[in-house]
């Protein structure tokens, strides 16, 4: 489903501008069950309105170039909100077949998932990860533990508190019993949010 599809809500201009890159990472596939459905529709126009306000402040964004889910919905508010400067995208090869080349920057190619996440992050001053499936788990851990153990750490935003109780349990079970000796919160590591306000909020303290 493309974004022009989506109703667009109304929402105040962005009360601050800047030049920076923001990665944005999820599904890229709607459910077929209708709650999972719902709730993705819920958090791709989030995704819409939240790239909506980076590009109007002068940032860009970086997706998979995909027309579809979370980062279809965030790389058609890029161009029709911003320009095709703005919305910069990585392609795996072989394609997937949902790309839409026309109306985006692309950055380049790679050939694997560790390959494009790494990709990501190089070219990004954020990740923001919304609900996904086993992609973007793989993206989320990844990131989380290259924070961990890199010395280079980039903010790691996910959006979702129910969607995401049980990896962050497991972090806080791994941080509690000493395995995480390297950081005194997860915080140090990534951070949740769950509203549109939360998202814009934290990323204006990053």
């Amino acid at each position: 489903m493309k974004i022009q599809n989506i109703q667009n809500y109304a929402f105040n201009k962005p009360n601050f501008t800047s030049n920076k890159t923001y990665s944005i990472l999820g599904a890229s596939s709607v459910p077929k069950n209708e709650d999972g459905k719902n709730e993705l529709l819920n958090y791709m126009q989030m995704a819409s309105d939240f790239t909506k306000t980076l590009v109007q402040g002068g940032n860009s964004i970086i997706t998979g170039c995909g027309d579809k889910g979370i980062m279809g919905a965030a790389y058609y508010s890029a161009y029709n909100n911003g320009s095709k400067e703005q919305n910069k995208v990585f392609i795996m090869q072989p394609e997937w077949g949902d790309e839409d080349k026309e109306h985006c920057k692309i950055l380049g190619y790679t050939t694997s998932e560790a390959e494009r996440i790494q990709k990501f992050k190089e070219n990004s001053d954020a990740m923001v990860i919304f609900p996904g499936s086993c992609g973007t788990m793989q993206e989320l851990t990844t990131l989380i533990s290259e924070n961990y153990y890199s010395k280079t750490k980039k903010p790691v935003i996910l959006v979702g508190k129910k969607f995401f109780e049980g990896i962050d349990s497991q972090y806080q079970n791994m941080l509690e019993n000493g395995y995480l000796s390297k950081v005194k919160s997860t915080d140090e590591l990534y951070k949740i949010v769950d509203s549109l306000d939360e998202l814009k909020e934290t990323i204006k303290e990053n």
